[in-house]
């Protein structure tokens, strides 16, 4: 499926030189944007490791075992050490990596022990954590533990709460993608029972809408790993975003980061510039290779195409149309414009959500009320953005003696 294993090779191609620049840290290299730290890119890079590890293909097995052991001295150095003795409140934090690598098999006794130590302390569980970063100390836990899950914060994450689509941010799209890696294990446990697996799907269907419509393709991977991570097909939206990632990073030879810019490149001196672009971008190339390796160590596939109503065909050719005529022009517009017909009105969900959200950020209500009326006549589903937006809509007519009539017309 569009070259998972060649992207996967590419995406340890970057971590590598990631993880060079992170010990070397190049003088005159401007990072000062970045949030990146040498222990975070360890962190991540394990993560991806442990993956490609138990992936279905001999040489990616054993190129990610390889660098493990590379690994090793980055992930249980003695400054992550004393960083156990002397902060326990932060102690699964700083050894990601290194409960990454025993769960691989590469294990180490002493550091073990000075983890233990650390936890053992009676403020190891005193610094406050929003809930998807609870669930990620519980699931760290479990990893060390050889148990499965047992977290109460599942029930206060965007896995059981939802999201308010049209007022998301990043920060929130991020919890969802996370909670789902976190809750899963990446695809190993079955979801908590009080989570249900279409809701979450959904959820994260919707939010593809909100990150490809802004060229997000680090928050686009995330989300694509919801589908092998709940065990199911692909949908018509994530295989396209799929899609769309793929081209992408094969005209720029690495999937762009959100922060990458061509004014922030050209500023860096010369010698310097491939150092900088692998530090912008190499977590979206690893959450790409994050994304194709739990899709071959899970195979969830594609979704088979479903027989759709005329009608769909027409509102995702109109509305992909109107789309196209905005000035707002993006990646996936290209790849939309070259589907067959009965691919493109699969799409239909994923075209009212961008229409919805575009037209909900100018506070076009009247414009936003018709994608609605239209989707309805032509009998297309409303996924949980529009259900939102629908909602919106009644609250703000119901509002109209307060906010005016130039509110909601």
């Amino acid at each position: 499926m569009i070259g998972l294993q060649t992207r996967v090779h590419a995406a340890l191609d970057w971590s590598e030189a990631a993880l060079r620049l992170a010990v070397s840290e190049p003088a005159g290299l401007d990072l000062s944007a970045l949030e990146a730290p040498a222990e975070k890119i360890v962190a991540e890079v394990a993560i991806f490791l442990r993956e490609v590890s138990e992936c279905p293909v001999a040489d990616l097995r054993l190129r990610a075992l390889s660098m493990a052991r590379c690994l090793e001295p980055l992930a249980r150095n003695p400054r992550i050490a004393a960083a156990l003795a002397l902060r326990p409140a932060v102690a699964r934090d700083v050894s990601v990596g290194h409960v990454l690598l025993v769960a691989m098999g590469v294990t180490d006794s002493a550091f073990s022990a000075c983890l233990a130590r650390s936890l053992a302390s009676p403020f190891a569980g005193s610094r406050e954590r929003v809930p998807y970063r609870e669930l990620e100390q519980d699931w760290l836990a479990a990893l060390s533990e050889g148990r499965g899950l047992q977290s109460q914060a599942v029930r206060r994450t965007a896995l059981v709460t939802g999201l308010d689509l049209l007022g998301a941010n990043r920060d929130d799209l991020y919890g969802l993608t996370h909670a789902i890696a976190y809750a899963t294990d990446f695809g190993r446990w079955a979801l908590p029972p009080e989570v249900s697996a279409q809701s979450v799907l959904c959820f994260a269907d919707s939010a593809l809408a909100n990150v490809l419509d802004a060229d997000d393709f680090d928050l686009a991977a995330e989300l694509v790993l919801a589908w092998p991570c709940l065990g199911s097909p692909l949908s018509p939206t994530a295989a396209f975003a799929l899609t769309v990632m793929t081209r992408v990073e094969d005209a720029a030879g690495v999937l762009p980061s959100f922060g990458l810019q061509r004014d922030a490149i050209t500023r860096q001196p010369e010698a310097l510039r491939k150092d900088y672009v692998t530090a912008v971008s190499y977590h979206t190339a690893l959450v790409m290779g994050l994304a194709c390796s739990t899709l071959l160590r899970c195979a969830p596939g594609i979704a088979p195409p479903q027989l759709l109503a005329p009608g769909h065909r027409d509102f995702a050719a109109n509305l992909l149309a109107a789309l196209r005529s905005d000035t707002r022009h993006r990646q996936w517009m290209a790849d939309a414009a070259g589907l067959a017909t009965p691919s493109l009105a699969a799409l239909a969900p994923f075209l009212l959500d961008v229409a919805l959200v575009r037209a909900v950020r100018v506070l076009d209500f009247a414009g936003a009320r018709q994608h609605l009326a239209d989707a309805v006549a032509a009998g297309i589903a409303l996924s949980p953005l529009a259900l939102q937006t629908a909602h919106m809509l009644a609250r703000i007519a119901a509002s109209a003696d307060v906010l005016g009539p130039a509110a909601v017309a």
